[in-house]
């Protein structure tokens, strides 16, 4: 798998990885502007294409883990595809949490992204997490704790 390459300091490709409703198409309007992505469940990667400034961004959406409309097989090739959407490959993936809708299960999004893309997608990978704004300060401090 191919990611940062050299010389590629005018294009940014982010692959965007989360649960169906943790606000994917959220990220992506907010850095590409305006509605560049219809917000909804989606089943198959997308990209979309934008101009930031002096850099060009592409922003593959992806399916939620744990679509319940796919099976794991139609998953993992939907996430195939998102790397070849982001040809050569991705600079970075980009993994939204929103602490709102935050289950138990979604633990187990770290070990189906390194079974998906190896465990070399972690130096590649960031979080973003969403939804802090509406918890309480004591809320917060809880879920970081049964984080660790």
């Amino acid at each position: 798998m191919n990611f940062l390459t050299a010389g590629d300091s005018q294009n940014l490709r982010i692959v965007l990885l989360g649960v169906s409703g943790a606000g994917k198409s959220t990220i992506r309007n907010a850095v590409l502007g305006g509605e560049a992505f219809k917000q909804r469940r989606t089943t198959k990667s997308e990209i979309q294409t934008g101009r930031v400034e002096d850099k060009y961004i592409s922003i593959t959406d992806t399916p939620g883990f744990f679509n319940t409309h796919l099976t794991d097989e139609e998953l993992q090739e939907q996430m195939m595809k998102s790397l070849s959407l982001a040809h050569p490959g991705p600079h970075v993936f980009l993994l939204v949490i929103n602490l709102e809708t935050f289950e138990e299960d979604e633990r187990n999004i770290v070990e189906k992204i390194q079974e998906i893309f190896g465990a070399q997608a972690f130096k590649f990978t960031l979080v973003l997490v969403t939804g802090r704004e509406k918890m309480s300060r004591r809320d917060w401090m809880l879920f970081i704790l049964r984080q660790l």
